[in-house]
């Protein structure tokens, strides 16, 4: 069996590595844009690269080295996964794969402490990464019901902190 990285695989990775060494996270997001990885796990019909998580197994080491990795893990590669695999309606993960709206998914095991009252969401969903920068939240439990969350709506609010690695998370608190 060939253990040996791919170009492909090679040069995402080199990509990924220069481009967290530059800047701020907001500067870490553009270039990441800019440079096409904000679609790398969207459907190329999404506007994405539709890269698997082989072809990304690299690139991901090198975000593993870097605390700056919550915008591309939370921001892009989870949206895009998600996309990928169900449908979530009043979604079009185009506008994430291009970097127009900035997007994170609430992954179920940080749901425990939201309640459904119909359409209407209570709680909080703990440690989401990216949450803070993100205008809309992907929620999908493990029924796989999925629903989007606009972010600026009323009665959501975004309490961003930094896990004991470095990485930055929001607990997101939804009030009906």
């Amino acid at each position: 069996m060939n253990f040996d990285l791919s170009d492909e695989q090679r040069m995402i990775a080199d990509t990924v590595s220069g481009f967290l060494r530059s800047g701020s996270e907001t500067d870490l997001w553009r270039a990441f844009v800019e440079g096409g990885l904000s679609g790398m796990t969207f459907s190329e019909a999404q506007g994405g690269a539709e890269l698997d998580l082989l072809t990304l197994i690299p690139a991901m080491a090198e975000l593993g080295r870097s605390e700056k990795q919550a915008s591309l893990l939370g921001g892009a590669v989870l949206p895009g996964l998600l996309s990928a695999r169900m449908d979530v309606p009043d979604y079009d993960p185009s506008r994430v794969a291009e970097g127009e709206v900035r997007a994170a998914v609430a992954l179920p095991e940080n749901m425990s402490a939201l309640d459904t009252n119909g359409s209407k969401l209570t709680g909080t969903v703990r440690q989401v990464l990216a949450g803070g920068d993100a205008q809309l939240l992907l929620l999908c439990r493990q029924d796989a019901a999925c629903a989007v969350i606009d972010l600026a709506n009323k009665g959501v609010t975004a309490s961003e902190h930094r896990l004991v690695d470095g990485q930055s998370v929001a607990d997101i608190t939804l009030d009906g």
